[in-house]
């Protein structure tokens, strides 16, 4: 024996009653700060971020996420390395990278995307206290610096702003520095 339903939606209309009497849905509150306070640092602490199979004594870290899960990644551009720093901020993990690394943003609560200069863009997740390689785009300009917001991939090559999606393709040049001679005009 079948039996058939059917529902209907019935608008609750005292709801826009409700609303119509509004002014307002809310409001936003500025907060008045004084200009020339002075912010004191109460903490403050130094890690050692150099491994033993490091080249470069020096470590040049120009990009750092922390991750959801209290990890913490970092571009190590000297050793041309991703770090992956535990919670106690020791390195846990590391890989060795296809270009000098320049920057990193955060994709989901476990993957990233480090830009990786004229290299394009390689995403790494993190399982188990340990860095994955995961997909590579290539990009016709450098990536030097990159950003995640909403399901899109901002990147800038040094000299422009373009506009991606997470699988590489291009939505839009957003700007470009023309008085540059090395924008390649």
């Amino acid at each position: 024996m079948k039996v058939q339903r059917s529902m209907i939606f019935k608008a609750n209309i005292d709801i826009d009653q409700y609303l119509t009497k509004q002014s307002s849905l809310g409001r936003i509150l500025t907060l008045k700060m004084n200009p020339n306070q002075v912010l004191t640092v109460k903490k403050k602490s130094e890690y050692y971020v150099n491994i033993s199979f490091d080249i470069s004594q020096t470590c040049y870290t120009n990009g750092i996420y922390s991750l959801p899960s209290g990890h913490v990644v970092v571009t190590d551009y000297a050793n041309a390395k991703l770090k992956l720093f535990g919670q106690h901020y020791k390195v846990s993990d590391y890989c060795d990278m296809a270009d000098f690394p320049l920057d990193v943003c955060q994709i989901t609560s476990s993957e990233v995307a480090v830009a990786l200069g004229y290299t394009g863009v390689q995403f790494m997740s993190v399982s188990n206290r340990q860095l994955v390689y995961g997909r590579k785009l290539q990009l016709p300009h450098a990536a030097s610096d990159i950003v995640h917001h909403q399901g899109a991939l901002y990147i800038t090559s040094g000299h422009a702003l373009y506009h991606y999606t997470l699988t590489g393709a291009l939505v839009k040049k957003l700007y470009e520095n023309i008085s540059d001679s090395m924008t390649g005009k």
